[in-house]
């Protein structure tokens, strides 16, 4: 096989310096500058008989036929026939395979040392992987990053706003759930009631009591779109008051559930006597004579006492209690 098999044409240049070629002389020129190309060094011997017998011509024909084209395109100088842009397209092509071998050399070299530090951290960490354990440890890096990009980019997942009867908050965060771990909302991974826990004193005694955090609403995640009938599940579900929007439920800012998550993540406890109270909230009273008493604060005077109005016997009356003694609803 040739140094290089494919011969270089350029039809425009072919074309203005062989116009006036015949048909036959066409085909006899591309053979002689084939076999011009095909020969070591890119040239031929000026021997009659050698080139006619590769172009199976007679030495008659090789005069009468050849001959004229190799005087008209070709170069003659003394031992050798060379065509001048063959022999500037064959140097060429010499060069850039040069280069082209010297840079796969140079990239060869950098993955040689990429795989010899390799070695030498392994055998610094007492590490030591044969070639299939090697790539299988780069089998399952590549699975786990093929899992994160499923996961952020395709399988990417909101969080969206249901409003509900206030007071059926958590119940209905259990029902929700249930129903998904029973596979029947695929789409919605769960449902999320944040709550917080207060420390409260009842009776002398301090108690532990849980509080819905935002009265009346669930919040839910889901892959995006949302599924229509999984909505039309959640929307038709008894209790369920809207969906924050009118058809299509309000989706949050990843900023405002982080927030909310946190929150109910923390599980906070309170102390009730930190508690703020405002002048008019409605509270109920925990502790003392007028225990499960509802009253409405009227004021409050320190850090530590507040002035309740509660209704005895249809009367209001202004009771001062300790934040102790009451808590909010």
């Amino acid at each position: 096989m040739a140094e290089f098999p494919a011969l270089p044409l350029f039809t425009d240049a072919y074309l203005r310096d062989c116009w006036h070629l015949s048909d036959a002389e066409h085909g006899r020129y591309f053979l002689l500058m084939m076999l011009i190309w095909q020969t070591p060094g890119c040239r031929l011997p000026n021997e009659p008989e050698w080139i006619a017998r590769r172009l199976r011509r007679s030495v008659d024909q090789y005069h009468s036929e050849i001959k004229p084209l190799v005087d008209e395109f070709c170069k003659c100088d003394g031992n050798w026939i060379t065509q001048k842009r063959l022999t500037q397209e064959r140097d060429y092509l010499r060069k850039r395979s040069k280069s082209q071998s010297v840079r796969a050399k140079s990239r060869w070299k950098k993955e040689k040392d990429k795989l010899n530090l390799r070695s030498l951290f392994l055998k610094e960490k007492n590490i030591y992987l044969s070639n299939a354990e090697y790539i299988l440890s780069l089998h399952f890096l590549i699975q786990h990053l093929l899992y994160i990009f499923v996961k952020n980019i395709i399988m990417k997942t909101s969080w969206y706003l249901v409003k509900v009867l206030p007071g059926k908050e958590r119940q209905m965060a259990e029902d929700f759930n249930k129903q998904i771990s029973l596979g029947k909302m695929k789409n919605v991974n769960r449902f999320v009631c944040p709550t917080e826990k207060h420390q409260v004193t009842v009776r002398n005694k301090k108690m532990i009591r849980e509080k819905v955090l935002y009265s009346g609403y669930l919040y839910f995640e889901s892959q995006t779109p949302l599924n229509d009938d999984e909505l039309k599940t959640i929307s038709l579900t008894q209790n369920v008051m809207g969906m924050g929007g009118n058809r299509i439920p309000i989706q949050l800012r990843e900023s405002d559930i982080s927030r909310i998550l946190k929150d109910d993540i923390l599980d906070r406890h309170v102390d009730a006597k930190l508690t703020k109270y405002r002048v008019g909230e409605t509270i109920i009273v925990n502790d003392g004579p007028f225990a499960t008493f509802e009253g409405i604060v009227s004021e409050l005077k320190d850090d530590d006492k507040v002035d309740i109005e509660i209704k005895i016997f249809g009367r209001p009356n202004t009771i001062s209690l300790t934040m102790n003694q009451i808590q909010k609803i």
